[in-house]
């Protein structure tokens, strides 16, 4: 191994020892395959970064025809979800094209629109994707919408449970059972409203998750939707080299995440005139950054930095780990 990969892979290796959690780590050269990996192959809970295979899936299906980014989506109440949201503030009958809800989705990592499109794709269809892409720890099952009303405790399933008692239920349920039971959740809360929800969340959890707590760490660790730093880092590889779709597609899904509006992590110590084309996520106990980096004209970087077991208090903290192991990669390979 070349002296610079092997400084990079003991660089890594040393922030990921030292940052407040569990951090797993994938650095791809574009062309070359992995270049370091920590915990390369284990399960991560994604957090937003999941919207990166929605987003994958859902172009490889307007490439073959099935969508458009033209098409129209009439936002309606039950569609509003918690969280990163602009949409939950909008009034229901918006009527929104499907390159909209994207962009949304990927640049303010908005869930209501990560919902839109996750339910036009269809709730299997990003695994069944990416299996056949041959990444095969990706499993997502979990809308946004319906994750938050189960935390909210809207679920007769769970009603009466303590986030940690759902947390132990949820891992002893069969994985064929748990489409059904968001579906359930549908069912149930059709007539709430967002901004009963938001309400209700502000008071148990405050405004930014500041009253996080051990059980909804472990509640969302239980119920996220998982891949390994592996086959997200493959993931944007294939994006990037045009293997999901068009050169004319494929320009548009980079674009989204050079505009993605959290650049904290990977982007953040990575000179400005250096194209970062990222995508973030955070949950209770989860910090994590996916990214595509072009650090030279002749060095393209894939990176995924998946985390987990971070407390709310140590969340910049793994921010700059992240961060660092970031610059690190563009170091190595800017020349």
């Amino acid at each position: 191994m070349p002296a610079s990969l092997n400084r990079l892979r003991e660089d890594v290796e040393e922030i990921v020892r030292g940052a407040p959690g569990r951090l797993g780590v994938s650095i791809r050269l574009v062309g070359h395959g992995q270049v370091v990996g920590v915990e390369p192959d284990t399960k991560f809970p994604l957090a937003s970064v999941y919207k990166v295979p929605l987003l994958a899936t859902l172009f490889h299906q307007v490439q073959s025809g099935k969508t458009s980014l033209d098409k129209r989506i009439v936002l309606r109440e039950i569609d509003k979800s918690l969280g990163s949201s602009d949409l939950q503030y909008f009034r229901p009958g918006a009527n929104l094209t499907v390159h909209d809800i994207c962009y949304l989705m990927i640049v303010h990592s908005d869930n209501t629109a990560t919902d839109l499109v996750h339910r036009l794709i269809g709730l299997e269809a990003p695994n069944e994707y990416m299996h056949e892409l041959g990444l095969t720890s990706v499993d997502i099952t979990c809308p946004n919408r319906e994750y938050f009303l189960i935390f909210l405790g809207w679920s007769s399933r769970f009603k009466g449970m303590s986030l940690g008692e759902i947390a132990r239920a949820w891992k002893k349920l069969p994985r064929d059972e748990i489409p059904g039971i968001y579906e359930e959740v549908r069912r149930e809360t059709r007539s709430r409203t967002s901004e009963e929800a938001r309400k209700f969340a502000t008071k148990l959890w405050g405004i930014a998750d500041e009253k996080e707590t051990k059980e909804m760490r472990d509640a969302s660790a239980a119920m996220e939707n998982f891949a390994s730093p592996r086959d997200i880092a493959l993931l944007h590889e294939l994006i990037v080299t045009r293997k999901i779709a068009s050169a004319t597609l494929t320009d548009q899904m980079i674009e989204y995440m050079l505009l993605c509006d959290a650049r904290e992590s990977i982007p953040a110590k990575i000179p400005p005139n250096v194209l970062v084309a990222n995508k973030t996520g955070g949950v209770p106990g989860t910090v994590n950054d996916s990214a595509t980096i072009f650090a030279s004209p002749k060095n393209t970087v894939t990176c995924a930095c998946l985390s987990s077991g971070v407390k709310y208090s140590d969340r910049k903290e793994m921010r700059a780990a992240i961060a660092e192991i970031g610059f690190r990669a563009y170091q190595t390979f800017k020349k």
